[in-house]
């Protein structure tokens, strides 16, 4: 007599739970590392002045951590938040000197914030 095996109910180490895919944290991601590396590229253009090498070891670190939040490290959101503000304090800083800089990596800087704030409240808005 042949029965049919139990279906197993529990999830697999493959498989991803709706609950854990959001969108939110990979668009911060792309974004991160978008402004990471308009800011590796400005620190290449700017590297004859002394600030070149601060542009460059910055689109380092915010690249690096749009790639922490694109591969769902644990501690990228924190990082995400911190690079994302260092390089929007940047931005600020020499909008003057580079204005489509300053105002592409600030714009590209708090669409990820925004990202990674609402990713960590878990907030859906009104309707969702």
């Amino acid at each position: 007599m042949l029965q049919a095996m139990p279906k197993d109910t529990r999830k697999g180490d493959h498989q991803i739970r709706q609950a854990d895919v959001s969108r939110l944290p990979f668009m911060a991601g792309v974004l991160l590392a978008i402004s990471g590396l308009l800011t590796l590229v400005l620190g290449l253009y700017t590297l004859r002045f002394w600030w070149g090498w601060w542009f460059i070891a910055l689109g380092i670190l915010v690249a690096g951590a749009g790639a922490l939040l694109l591969f769902r490290v644990a501690a990228a959101r924190l990082a995400a938040l911190a690079a994302a503000l260092v390089s929007l304090v940047f931005g600020a800083i020499f909008i003057a000197k580079y204005p489509w800089f300053g105002l592409s990596t600030i714009g590209l800087d708090l669409v990820a914030i925004y990202c990674v704030a609402r990713s960590r409240l878990g907030y859906r808005g009104p309707g969702e």
